[in-house]
């Protein structure tokens, strides 16, 4: 499983511009995640996620930030997919 979205226009697998988040004011405007949007959306299950330190700007994943649910409980996040196939018709799943 990969994290981001590989544009369908990427040349290959290793394109560096990978998108890992939508906005919601964008998502159905931006060419990266249009098609997906429109017919690929799913949810992500999670116990919890890292923001980081905004204040400071700080770099190391120990000063991150952990959220979670107050009860610890399982909770999703909004999500889309797509399948991006290289030139030999090989299909990675993002």
């Amino acid at each position: 499983m990969f994290w981001g979205v590989l544009p369908h226009f990427a040349e290959d697998e290793h394109y560096k511009y990978k998108a890992i988040n939508a906005k919601a004011e964008t998502v159905d405007k931006l060419p990266t995640f249009h098609q997906p949007f429109l017919h690929k959306r799913c949810f992500i299950p999670a116990t919890g996620f890292y923001e980081p330190d905004k204040i400071h700007f700080l770099k190391s994943p120990f000063l991150w930030h952990y959220f979670q649910m107050k009860d610890h409980s399982i909770f999703a996040f909004a999500g889309l997919y797509d399948v991006w196939k290289d030139k030999k018709n090989r299909k990675i799943k993002i």
